[in-house]
Order: C-alpha cells, then sequence, then structure tokens
C-alpha cells in the first residue's frame, strides 16, 4: 500500500519506481514488489548505471543519497551547505533542500537551495554554481546547462 502524494514514476530495465513523498517503491515489472526503502520527504531519483540517486526536501541529515539498485544498500550521502544569515544578525551553515537530481552524462546534477551541483559517480563535486535563489530544475542542451530558479530566472 502506498502512502503519501505520488511523485514519479519511472520505468528502469525490468523495473518500474515509484517515489511517493515519504517513500521509494522498487516493482518488478510483472507487479510484484522487488523492494522499498523509506525517505522523509521524498523530492527526486535518478537511476545512474547500476546505482539510484535520490534527493529529500528534509534539512535534517544529507539529502542526497545514493544506493546500490535494486537492493538499496546505502553507497554514499552528500551534504549540501549553505551560507544563511538569521534573525539574529548572524551568518550561519545549513543543509539546504535539495529539489532536483537528474543523470547527466556520467555526472549526477544536484539543485539544492542556491547551488546546482555535478557529482561524480562517488558523490564528490566535480563542479558548482551558486546563484540568488533557490535553483529548482535544470536541462543540459549541447554542453550548456539551463537552470530555472524560484524567482523565475534561467541561469
Amino acid at each position: 500500500m502506498a502512502y503519501g502524494k505520488i511523485l514519479k514514476i519511472e520505468e528502469f530495465g525490468n523495473y518500474y519506481l515509484i517515489g511517493g513523498s515519504d517513500i521509494l517503491y522498487i516493482f518488478h515489472k510483472n507487479g510484484t514488489l522487488a523492494n522499498f526503502l523509506e525517505i522523509p520527504m521524498l523530492s527526486d531519483f535518478t537511476v545512474f548505471e547500476n546505482t539510484i540517486v535520490v534527493s529529500s526536501y528534509s534539512q535534517q541529515f544529507p539529502n542526497i543519497r545514493c544506493y546500490t539498485f535494486p537492493e538499496l544498500k546505502l553507497l554514499w550521502e552528500f551534504e549540501p551547505k549553505m551560507k544563511v544569515f538569521d534573525e539574529y544578525l548572524v551568518w550561519h551553515e545549513i543543509e539546504p533542500r535539495s529539489w532536483r537530481v537528474k543523470k547527466i552524462d556520467n555526472y549526477i546534477g544536484v539543485c539544492s537551495g542556491y547551488s546546482f551541483y555535478i557529482l561524480d559517480k562517488n558523490g564528490r563535486i566535480i563542479n558548482q554554481f551558486d546563484a540568488e535563489n533557490d535553483l529548482w530544475d535544470f536541462i543540459k542542451k549541447d554542453s550548456k546547462y539551463y537552470l530555472a530558479s524560484q524567482n523565475g530566472y534561467i541561469y
């Protein structure tokens, strides 16, 4: 039984993946459940080779995680960081919400807070772009990345 809002349905090889607001299901194409994983505040997922990378809106733990596919054994975690100026006039570092994760060529793209990260298959930062507002989504066209932000700007 599914719970939460269905966010995304993907077909990959012999499986269907269904991401709900707090859970990821992996079904065999014959309809039997292969595996599932509870992920608080799931925002997105992408299958990358023999792994699956998930993102979460949660700010309570490393919100980018990579698991084996379809076994769902944790391989690595990535914890985006950004500095914010709070109401007490103090700068401090937080983990922002992560909005989107996608496979791009041989890398993984992540929109998290005001930053766009390109990660290698081991979760290490290859490149980073910082904006003035939350970056929600992206596409790669030819050799350029187009980033959509919360305030309507396209970078």
